[in-house]
């Protein structure tokens, strides 16, 4: 019985030795950076966000976020980067369009999007609310949702 107790711990130890779920970890993302013409392309950037640490199912998700004005995509940036030094996550608002060709089945209109270090608790969601509707019109609706920024791309601006 004793040797069964100890290979059990070695196995327990070897199997979560790689696996410590920081926010180090890289995931591998299929979703593809929205293009020119696709409904959530912003031409000033986009922010690839995970609810990675905060998922509800767990089941992790991903979704780009576009910045359509040069003025948000910059509040964006600033925002992160006077949160980072504290291990804060700004929060990202704007209109969320339902649409059932989008992985998650909604995406965040890019001319809307603004990024914010505090906002009002009635606007905040997670990704996984507002995946399943938990919003109080649905998912669609001016919501803010704080997520793992996996890859920040800026864009062109045109």
């Amino acid at each position: 019985m004793r040797g069964f107790l100890v290979l059990g711990l070695g196995l327990l130890v070897a199997v979560g030795a790689g696996c410590d779920g920081s926010d180090d970890e890289e995931i591998a993302t299929s979703l593809a950076l929205p293009r020119p013409g696709d409904a959530a392309y912003g031409a000033f950037g986009h922010v690839l966000g995970s609810d990675r640490g905060q998922s509800n199912d767990a089941q992790l998700d991903q979704l780009w976020i576009g910045f359509g004005r040069g003025e948000s995509w910059d509040a964006y940036v600033r925002v992160r980067d006077q949160l980072a030094p504290d291990g804060l996550r700004p929060w990202i608002c704007g209109q969320v369009v339902d649409d059932e060709g989008e992985p998650l089945g909604f995406y965040f209109d890019p001319a809307t999007t603004e990024a914010a270090e505090v906002t009002a608790e009635t606007f905040q969601i997670s990704l996984d609310g507002l995946k399943n509707g938990s919003g109080s019109a649905g998912s669609s609706g001016h919501w803010c949702v704080t997520f793992f920024a996996e890859e920040v791309v800026p864009g062109s601006g045109e």
